[in-house]
């Protein structure tokens, strides 16, 4: 693949991307050991064990720490989710409305997430 004019790749970028991989990898396996948790927490709260597993993805879309501390969305912003975008516009950039446009993109689909996680609670 050709690189866009006046854009230079390099190799070291594997290196990144493995690096991120492994602490992506590291944090799965500490999420696996709430696995044992799951079956009591479902029956606790008399719930299914989808609802607990998507209850966990709620919090996952508004993943900061990693993404900030790994990459800061580099290279070329390609590793950005919805919030460090938004904090990178609003803080870093100054530009309030791309911050604030890219919030009233992800609120909805958090809010979504939350909505059908507390229908199915009741």
């Amino acid at each position: 693949m050709a690189a866009p004019a006046g854009v230079r790749l390099y190799r070291y970028r594997w290196v990144v991307l493995g690096a991120f991989a492994l602490l992506n990898a590291v944090v799965q396996a500490n999420w696996i050991t709430f696995a044992p948790v799951t079956d009591d927490a479902a029956a606790f709260y008399g719930v299914s064990d989808l609802r607990i597993g998507l209850l966990s993805m709620v919090f996952t879309l508004g993943d900061f720490v990693i993404i900030k501390i790994m990459t800061g969305g580099a290279p070329g912003d390609s590793t950005h989710v919805l919030s460090t975008l938004a904090y990178r516009y609003t803080f870093l950039m100054g530009k309030l409305d791309w911050g604030v446009g890219t919030f009233v993109v992800a609120l909805p689909v958090t809010l979504l997430f939350i909505f059908i996680l507390i229908r199915w609670v009741r």
